[in-house]
């Protein structure tokens, strides 16, 4: 029988202890680490599902912009409340909520959508922009200049907004304001061909026409895509009595009108005014058939076409048409009483068949109602001169001979 000593059994455990300990001891370590791998790994998923949420949020956001391009206004609306519900703090998805709001005139719920997006910290230009949008549709001219100003302070180097600022003057009253911002902007004389097309427009109002062509010409690169434009830079050549300029320029717009470049699309016709200003074109030019052509066409679509019925007029008279110069005459001024010119064009018809009395009486309706008018008032003095002329002729054949 082997005999164990107690004492041998005591240092056989105290051997032991120190190996429980760790044992223990590392148990405890196996925890806390097994714990701080849990909360880690739950923080690291956490942040993947926010992320992954951002990455879903961002796509729904590209998806409203091409929407929103497309004219798809409320089907981008309900696409961005998808991208704000995801990603509730993002201001950018809110301000473009409030352009859309904007789109559809829903002020109120524009408003509401700007002021969350500035809740959550946004101080962009773009939402000073849109608060200017916003201010501008409720007709506070004043309030939309201040937001235009800001956005434009923020982000000078956007057009969009210095058009704003322009823009905003001008409704305001203050078009020469608007002019010498616009000067300002455009010193370097380097693109924003935008600006120099709304400057132009600005130097109509002011009656500077001079000046207004030649910012419409700095701009013609922008001209052959805006068929509006275009037209007005016309139809002021046309006032200046630049008729060969005034030829290129509409012709191209009145011939293309119908006939869109994709055969599937058909392009808007050509205005009244853009026709009516061509054909004076080509009555000043010396091809009054083409004028008489084109006014026929427009009369035949709109009966009532006062001024059409007068450049007819104009036209037969140039062709020596008298018969169907009076007929014009005579529709037109059923169709437009109160068109001025009616008179005149009756004066220019008496003083070719030689009736210079007759003539002379309708000069003087019109001068009796617009003494200021020079044309009328130069044509009048022809005519007296005429007359003085036809009377002394009369007098010497009656007077007896020496």
């Amino acid at each position: 029988m082997t005999i164990v000593s107690p004492l041998a059994d005591d240092t056989r455990k105290s051997h032991l202890l120190p190996s429980l300990r760790m044992r223990s001891l590392g148990l405890c370590l196996l925890a806390v680490s097994t714990g701080c791998h849990s909360t880690k790994q739950k923080s690291m998923r956490h942040r993947a599902q926010e992320d992954w949420g951002q990455v879903r949020a961002a796509f729904q956001f590209r998806l409203a912009t091409e929407q929103l391009e497309q004219g798809y206004i409320l089907e981008a609306e309900a696409t961005l409340q998808k991208a704000a519900s995801i990603d509730p703090t993002n201001p950018v998805y809110f301000r473009m909520l409030a352009r859309c709001h904007l789109e559809t005139s829903s002020l109120e719920a524009a408003r509401g959508a700007l002021d969350h997006a500035r809740s959550l910290g946004d101080e962009s230009s773009e939402l000073a922009f849109l608060e200017g949008m916003l201010t501008e549709r409720q007709s506070n001219h004043e309030e939309a200049l201040r937001f235009y100003r800001k956005a434009a302070e923020i982000d000078p180097g956007n057009v969009d907004y210095l058009l704003a600022v322009a823009e905003s003057l001008v409704n305001s009253g203050r078009p020469m304001e608007a002019k010498r911002f616009l000067d300002a902007q455009l010193q370097d004389g380097k693109g924003k061909q935008q600006l120099a097309i709304l400057r132009a427009q600005v130097h109509v109002l002011l009656d500077e026409p001079e000046l207004a062509v030649k910012d419409f010409k700095t701009a013609e690169g922008l001209l052959a895509d805006a068929p509006g434009l275009s037209e007005e830079f016309g139809l002021l050549l046309v006032r200046m009595g630049r008729y060969a300029e005034g030829l290129a320029v509409l012709q191209p717009l009145v011939e293309s009108a119908g006939t869109g470049k994709d055969k599937n699309i058909t392009a808007p016709p050509a205005s009244a005014a853009a026709v009516r200003g061509l054909a004076t074109c080509h009555n000043q030019l010396g091809t009054p058939r083409k004028a008489a052509r084109l006014m026929q066409d427009r009369l035949a679509q709109s009966p009532d076409d006062g001024r059409a019925w007068r450049i007819l007029a104009e036209s037969q008279m140039r062709l020596v048409d008298w018969e169907g110069a009076t007929r014009s005459i005579r529709l037109g001024e059923r169709a437009a009483p109160n068109e001025p010119d009616w008179n005149l064009l009756r004066a220019y018809a008496a003083w070719y068949h030689g009736d210079l009395d007759q003539a002379a009486s309708y000069l003087q309706v019109i001068l009796a109602e617009t003494p200021e008018n020079a044309l009328a008032l130069r044509f009048f003095q022809q005519v007296n001169e005429k007359r003085n002329a036809r009377d002394s002729a009369l007098l010497t054949e009656d007077r007896p001979p020496a």
